[in-house]
């Protein structure tokens, strides 16, 4: 066993010729990431099958647009608090985690007012279950995502394997109460009381488990809560951004049409998780050596990752519509749709760019690489879904990737010069 591990280790020595990169820690670190964000899908895919096989049409569309809303509304919890903590952690700073969460839970209450005021909105306009389902989400929403800055912490610490398992146990967790929601009580609130319920659970459990770990004395970073403001607001828009295609999908075509959408681009959108896995692993890496990092290195890496992506659209494009025959019988409309959607691949490259912006604080970068991208791509969307339908937001879809990795990829070589020095 021990030869075949030295082996290996030898491997991926050799390889760091090519890559340019410590092979080892990639290779450690990204399978526990992996892990994690294997769980993430398997258990979306697991619960997504499920619910297209029970559901109507109309209640799935239903459902997506409750996930997307809450996604939306999630922007108020200060999301920007977990990259802030890995880039903090990652520099040495023991936080105490207690209060950070307590700050993300006190600006929840921002959101659940305005939560409130769109369960109103609905009253008002007499549906009675729009109305219930946000009032669910305002109940729930200040918690929403504030424990799990302990997984973002851990991961800051570069404890991946932790941080995974953890992940996993809860997207189990979070797999079985929808699928028994689903079986027992196929309709909207329901679904939306336990996608809540699962979700806080897991991530509190997740959170008392890193409390009972850590015990060292705390340190201050006095720019930790000005810099998770700053990335909460650009990152904003990019979110609004990468949901409101569902809210106006709803508005324009209606649940059915959402229904269809949300099947055709659920793979395309978990596809992301690739490029994911590998910026959770080198954000750490990259706030270590802020300042210190060949721009010209880091780009070669890009393209070689985005050989790989060209490489990962072709496979899909020959297996999607087994993939659909199989657990999507219904949804035959999806499969020509998913596999143009599936193009995203080659935008991948972003997550890499954001996080080397986030780690070396390149504020005015990361400000217009995600403010500038989302923006247009809203417009583009309400234009070509407003003429094209689903093809019109599909392609808004991937305009929006591709824009920003081009944006993202000029500021980064602008950046060459003054950064260049290791």
């Amino acid at each position: 066993m021990e030869t075949l591990k030295s082996k290996g280790i030898s491997l991926l020595r050799w390889s760091e010729k090519y890559t340019k990169t410590d092979m080892v820690y990639m290779f450690k670190n990204s399978f526990w990431v992996f892990v994690g964000q294997a769980a993430t899908s398997i258990t979306a895919l697991v619960v997504m099958v499920l619910l297209a096989n029970i559901l109507s049409k109309e209640t799935l569309g239903e459902y997506r647009f409750i996930v997307s809303a809450i996604t939306i509304l999630s922007v108020f919890t200060l999301q920007g608090m977990n990259p802030a903590v890995v880039q903090s952690v990652a520099r040495g700073n023991v936080l105490d985690i207690t209060n950070i969460v307590a700050t993300k839970i006190r600006w929840g209450l921002v959101g659940l007012v305005v939560t409130l005021g769109i369960s109103g909105y609905y009253f008002l306009q007499s549906n009675e279950l729009l109305s219930w389902a946000f009032l669910i989400i305002a109940a729930a929403l200040p918690l929403y995502g504030a424990y799990f800055l302990y997984f973002f912490y851990l991961q800051g610490q570069q404890r991946f394997a932790q941080a995974s398992i953890t992940q996993a146990l809860g997207r189990i967790f979070f797999m079985c109460v929808m699928i028994g929601t689903a079986l027992v009580a196929p309709t909207l609130l329901p679904l939306t009381v336990a996608f809540l319920f699962s979700t806080i659970v897991a991530q509190w459990v997740g959170y008392l488990w890193f409390k009972k770990h850590t015990s060292e004395d705390t340190t201050e970073d006095p720019e930790l809560n000005s810099y998770a403001f700053q990335i909460t607001w650009l990152g904003a828009i990019s979110l609004i951004a990468a949901n409101v295609d569902k809210i106006l999908v709803w508005n324009f075509l209606g649940a059915e049409a959402l229904a269809i959408y949300a099947i055709a681009l659920m793979l395309p959108q978990e596809s992301s998780r690739i490029a994911r896995i590998i910026s959770q692993v080198i954000l750490p890496k990259l706030s270590e050596r802020a300042g210190r990092i060949n721009i010209m290195s880091f780009v070669k890496k890009l393209i070689l990752f985005e050989g790989i992506m060209v490489l990962g659209w072709f496979v899909y494009a020959l297996i999607a519509p087994l993939i659909f025959a199989l657990f999507f019988p219904l949804y035959t409309e999806s499969v020509s749709i998913s596999i143009f959607a599936m193009l995203i691949l080659l935008s991948m490259p972003i997550y890499m760019i954001r996080q080397f912006f986030i780690a070396n604080k390149n504020k005015k970068e990361l400000n217009r690489v995600l403010v500038i991208t989302p923006i247009i791509q809203m417009v583009v969307l309400y234009a070509g879904l407003s003429l094209y339908g689903l093809n019109g937001a599909v392609f808004a879809f991937l305009f929006g990737g591709f824009l920003e990795l081009v944006i993202g990829m000029v500021y980064l070589l602008l950046l060459r010069k003054p950064i260049q020095s290791a």
